[in-house]
């Protein structure tokens, strides 16, 4: 969507100081934040880097998973598709988990 109209608001320092703090713990810019609590949205903080490691972890995980069920393929049918459905299990989770800690929630008021 094309953004062509401009708004312009003063802001005093400290609240200048608040919105840029607040726009650095969720990531976003200063003006993405305003826009998402316009739109009923309150972004959420990012995780800290735990999170990201454990994410990563995941995904070796489900890697080293992909390529065991990749060579059990050809000699064990059971065991290939038994490998790809718990890789489907920790993917789903895995999904679960970002949406969790990183989609904004809906704030009740609009």
């Amino acid at each position: 969507m094309k953004r062509n109209i401009k708004k312009q608001f003063w802001m005093n320092r400290e609240e200048a100081t608040e919105l840029r703090r607040k726009a650095r713990k969720t990531g976003l810019s200063e003006a993405s934040l305003v826009r998402q609590l316009i739109l009923g949205f309150l972004p959420r903080e990012l995780p800290d880097e735990r999170f990201y490691n454990a994410l990563r972890q995941m995904e070796s995980m489900e890697q080293a998973m992909q390529k065991l069920a990749g060579q059990t393929a050809g000699s064990d049918k059971e065991r290939s598709l038994m490998l790809r459905a718990e890789i489907d299990r920790l993917h789903r989770f895995q999904l679960r988990i970002e949406k969790e800690f990183l989609t904004p929630g809906e704030m009740r008021w609009q």
